[in-house]
């Protein structure tokens, strides 16, 4: 074949490619569900931050691009940060109150881990079609034990996080009381069965349940790790043991079975340790430990004043007082008198306690290997702790805009891509979360880090944060140019 003819050949062979890139070219775009254009988007599970345009179709992020996006419906994103959704590994709050104040604060996913849940499938239907923002739970060793030494059980619609009725919290055995055998094959088995319907994990309160032994622990460990699923403990009260060594025993048990764990709460557990647990935490990580922590950014706690935590012995060790604890259901600060009444007639009445210090908080807060979570908690009427309304905005106005501890960047991160790749090796759902890429799921909020503020206070903890323009849960708007939208319940059940 002659040179011409060669070269005559090489374009008709061309021809069917270049034909198709004209045909590409000249083709109408992409229309997209939403467009979300002009926002600075960031993800922090890649590390991009730039101006870019981001379509979203039938829930999930089909394009990010510089070039204009055609879209059916378009959300002008100038001037702000568009980033994944917030997501709360420790929140007890799962009704509906809690969802909405969680997603004006910018959280797409609000997962029950530290207490838990039993009856799983029962949970998990109870919130289907009904949730503003994604829901989950972990299987629970608090109500597995009560259910062993016979509790009653609470009726499926009871709206408690734990399941367990009042009646319970007056009961002292379950709590206290070493398990026979027979009762920890019991407790074993519940939480089996939890898990193979479909629980995120391990659910450990040591503080309602200090009658577990070592052993007994170190076999729930076991479990997780025989499951490939982590624990998310809150370890031993200080009544027991130094929080020092009841970190190193969870430490300890991950090292020896090989599960994950994540403890939960630095702060309040920790108080004036809370530095120290820090770098256990984060020494125990470096040697290959699958270990992590979180922590929330308020200097009280707030828990059941029936708690096997909660004793005068733990109060004189944090260095606090009684008028240091608040009676929710009045906002009244306590005296011996009062507390002791409380604890006996209402062992399950809520209480806030006012007993961290800033610098400590401040520390575990700005770590940048501890996770932001909001340990949520159930309101009484309109009463209750502002950490279950403004965990997150909290961090984004204090920390970022204020203080300059951290960048905007990693603050994210602690309250996206970590959460998410944490829970990302046993629950598959969690892989596309937490990250603005294409085929990611579009759970996105979309802010401005000039104007994002905590709203909520002590004395009015339901008030909503400010300065999130549009929450995105699955696609749909749960909160649409700062207004929360009370027909959407786009939530999506997070499980195994």
């Amino acid at each position: 074949m002659s040179i011409n003819l060669k070269r005559a050949a090489a374009r008709m062979a061309l021809l069917p490619a270049a034909l198709a890139l004209l045909l590409a070219s000249s083709a109408p775009a992409a229309t997209y569900d939403l467009v979300i254009s002009g926002g600075r988007v960031m993800d922090p599970a890649s590390g991009f931050d730039g101006v870019r345009n981001v379509g979203v179709s039938r829930g999930i992020i089909r394009a990010i691009s510089s070039r204009p996006l055609a879209g059916k419906r378009r959300i002008d994103a100038h001037g702000l940060v568009v980033a994944p959704g917030f997501i709360d590994l420790h929140s007890h709050g799962q009704n509906a109150l809690a969802y909405r104040l969680q997603a004006q604060d910018g959280v797409t996913s609000a997962l029950e881990m530290e207490e838990g849940v039993t009856e799983v499938p029962a949970w998990y239907q109870r919130r289907v079609g009904r949730a503003a923002i994604n829901y989950g739970a972990t299987a629970s060793l608090t109500v597995c034990r009560a259910l062993a030494f016979g509790a009653t059980r609470a009726s499926d619609h009871v709206e408690q996080q734990n399941d367990l009725p009042k009646s319970a919290f007056a009961q002292t055995e379950w709590q206290f009381a070493e398990a026979t055998p027979a009762q920890h094959a019991k407790v074993l088995a519940c939480l089996q069965h939890g898990l193979d319907q479909g629980a995120l994990g391990i659910g450990v309160h040591m503080a309602t349940t200090p009658g577990v032994t070592g052993p007994q622990l170190i076999e729930v460990f076991r479990l997780a790790a025989r499951n490939r699923v982590p624990v998310h403990i809150h370890i031993r009260p200080v009544s027991m043991m130094e929080p020092v060594d009841a970190v190193g025993e969870a430490i300890a048990d991950a090292e020896t079975t090989g599960a994950a764990v994540q403890v939960c709460h630095l702060n309040s557990i920790g108080l004036s340790d809370t530095g120290k647990l820090v770098d256990m935490v984060l020494a125990a990580q470096k040697r290959g430990v699958r270990v992590t922590g979180e922590v929330y950014p308020y200097t009280a706690v707030s828990t059941n004043i029936g708690s096997a935590g909660v004793t005068k012995q733990n109060l004189k060790r944090s260095g606090s007082t009684f008028h240091d604890i608040e009676w929710v259901a009045t906002g009244e600060r306590l005296t011996e008198e009062t507390f002791d009444k409380y604890r006996a007639q209402s062992p399950e009445g809520r209480i806030v306690a006012h007993v961290m210090r800033d610098a400590d908080v401040d520390a575990a807060v700005v770590n940048p290997g501890i996770s932001i979570a909001s340990d949520n908690v159930a309101y009484v009427g309109d009463l209750g702790h502002p950490r279950s309304a403004g965990t997150f905005s909290r961090v984004l106005a204090r920390y970022v805009r204020e203080k300059h501890a951290l960048s905007l960047m990693d603050a994210l991160a602690k309250m996206t891509s970590q959460p998410a790749g944490w829970l990302g090796a046993s629950v598959p759902a969690m892989k596309r979360r937490g990250r603005i890429q294409v085929s990611a799921i579009a759970d996105i909020v979309v802010f401005d880090p000039e104007q994002i503020t905590d709203n909520a206070t002590y004395e009015r903890p339901t008030l909503p944060s400010s300065g999130i323009a549009w929450v995105l849960v699955d696609g749909r708007a749960v909160v649409a140019d700062g207004v929360f939208q009370p027909s959407a319940s786009p939530g999506q059940s997070i499980r195994r």
